[in-house]
């Protein structure tokens, strides 16, 4: 089994660039998070435009077998504790923001 790594798989600068061309969903429990923290979508992007490589927390791989890595990252943003975790499926494909919720484990 493939453990956690401790460096990211995606640059923030290729997130950032599928923000701009619109090249990322959100799964349900993304926007159910979204929800749950008072965010509309344009404060999602926002937040994730926001973060910054000294709030990555860890890569992590796949847990339904895909041969991908998810980043994740513990942020605040808003006056809000935030725990975010997106991968790419394909190398240049969309992003799929995973989950975006309230950071329960404040360590930061």
């Amino acid at each position: 089994m493939t453990k956690a790594r401790g460096w990211q798989t995606y640059t923030l600068e290729e997130l950032w660039a599928a923000l701009d061309d619109e090249s990322y969903s959100l799964t349900p429990a993304a926007r159910d998070g979204m929800a749950d923290l008072g965010f509309t979508e344009q404060d999602g992007v926002e937040c994730l435009r926001a973060l910054a490589k000294t709030v990555f927390c860890k890569s992590e791989p796949d847990k339904q077998g895909r041969r991908v890595f998810h980043d994740i990252y513990k942020t605040q943003w808003d006056g809000r504790h935030v725990y975010v975790k997106f991968f790419r499926a394909d190398p240049g494909g969309p992003f799929i923001i995973t989950s975006f919720k309230r950071d329960t484990d404040k360590d930061y």
